[in-house]
């Protein structure tokens, strides 16, 4: 076996095969290319005697039997993630296909961007949200990962255990997979090999990241994400973040308290079609009643989630939040403002340009660093600074094509390598918020 080098066209290939040989939906084609992928993993981490091959000559019934009973093993091994009566519902040539064009490769010592980025390319040509599910694009997960963790030592950042982050709007994992690409660079710049990389990046993963999803099949598209880019994926649990914790199984509760986390990153659902109405749920919220003479009889979810983000907060904590640029200017939301501003000091506000979910969605957004403020701080009022920016672009337009970045006569301005150069504002953004910190005091 080898590492892979362009893992990327072989998931693909595979994932095409699929949805062209069994007729399967696309989501369900990606679920089984999921059963296989763990398989393979599996097979290289816990087997000495590898299982995950196919022989010219051998029987369909041994090869089908010895698959069988890998994917029982990794069903035992992925208990959180795996039903135990859970079986590979593809027939016996398209599995044939599929570790035929996976056995050759080591995919434990294939580079983890390798893993993630063939890993994140089908998970972002097949799933598209239609609740609200729009999924963050990398460059923004990119952009706000490093602006909020930027507030924070790199020795805690790289310690297992020495900072909690939580995601309780998890998707498809982009905000925890971007904490991953930041500590790695960072591992990479003290020197560490790619062998002390990988292990240390599971450790801090298994110890660090945390993330809630209500989607059952997101829940699994998250964890095998986690597990591509280096794992932390038994910390990724299926359960509705809005709910009263007492509905959450008990685990769940206990793994994730509120308070008990030192920063919390999201982009949660938003939309006026999927309103929260169970009073039940809302009567938990104090956005269900502040600055108000009734108690509100429904609160669409991106408002519930700024306040049950402060729950997961420890006092001092920081959150990081996309949402909707109503809530920052709509004058029937001025009491909503107001409660942010009581409970948290305003560290930073990016207003991102107007493509940047096109050609999914149009809704404007911008993006909350927020730090939760203790009880004693709450009865403080006075002025501070805030950083602002205004980025103009975000790499494509409106149709999601990529723009770039041109001179004035409209020529494309090329690299050193001769490559067009992507027109996106965010890397731009990170610099002056860190820069703006460094002035202030605050790193």
């Amino acid at each position: 076996m080898k590492p892979a080098i362009n893992l990327k066209h072989n998931f693909k290939r595979i994932h095409s095969y699929i949805y062209a040989h069994e007729g399967l939906h696309k989501d369900t084609a990606f679920e089984e290319l999921q059963k296989l992928i763990f398989c393979k993993v599996y097979d290289e981490q816990f087997n000495r005697v590898l299982k995950f091959y196919i022989l010219p000559d051998e029987s369909d019934e041994n090869f089908k039997n010895r698959i069988d009973d890998l994917f029982m093993h990794v069903k035992k091994r992925y208990d959180f993630i795996f039903n135990d009566n859970e079986e590979i519902n593809l027939n016996i040539h398209t599995i044939k296909y599929i570790v035929s064009e996976l056995y050759n490769f080591n995919l434990l010592d294939t580079n983890i961007d390798i893993k993630g980025e063939a890993y994140e390319e089908i998970v972002g040509s097949n799933l598209r949200g239609d609740k609200g599910e729009f999924f963050t694009p990398r460059n923004v997960t990119s952009m706000v990962t490093e602006m909020v963790l930027s507030l924070f030592t790199e020795d805690k950042i790289t310690s297992p255990g020495g900072i909690k982050i939580l995601d309780p709007a998890l998707g498809t994992g982009g905000f925890l997979i971007s904490t991953i690409h930041t500590i790695k660079k960072m591992l990479e710049d003290e020197k560490f090999d790619d062998i002390q990389i990988r292990d240390m990046l599971k450790e801090i993963s298994s110890n660090n990241l945390y993330g809630l999803d209500f989607n059952p099949f997101l829940v699994k598209v998250a964890q095998m994400n986690m597990v591509m880019h280096g794992d932390g994926s038994s910390n990724v649990v299926k359960a509705n973040s809005l709910d009263l914790p007492k509905n959450w199984p008990l685990q769940t509760q206990q793994q994730f308290g509120f308070e008990t986390f030192d920063l919390v990153i999201t982009n949660p659902p938003f939309g006026a079609n999927i309103k929260i109405e169970v009073p039940e749920i809302l009567e938990q919220y104090t956005l269900s009643k502040f600055g108000a003479k009734n108690p509100r009889s429904s609160l669409p979810p991106e408002q519930l989630f700024i306040e049950r983000c402060l729950d997961f907060l420890k006092p001092g904590g920081y959150l990081a939040i996309v949402l909707p640029d109503s809530i920052l200017s709509n004058p029937g939301l001025k009491w909503l403002r107001e409660y942010i501003f009581h409970e948290n000091f305003i560290i930073a506000s990016i207003d991102l340009p107007g493509e940047t979910f096109q050609p999914s969605t149009g809704t404007q957004t911008s993006v909350l660093i927020l730090k939760k403020k203790t009880d004693v701080e709450k009865k403080i009022n006075e002025d501070y600074d805030i950083f602002m920016a205004l980025p103009k672009t975000v790499g494509h337009d409106r149709r999601g094509k990529p723009i770039y970045k041109q001179t004035l006569d409209g020529q494309n301005i090329l690299d050193e390598n001769g490559e067009c150069i992507i027109d996106d504002s965010l890397p731009l953004v990170v610099e002056g918020f860190k820069q703006w910190l460094k002035n202030e005091g605050m790193i």
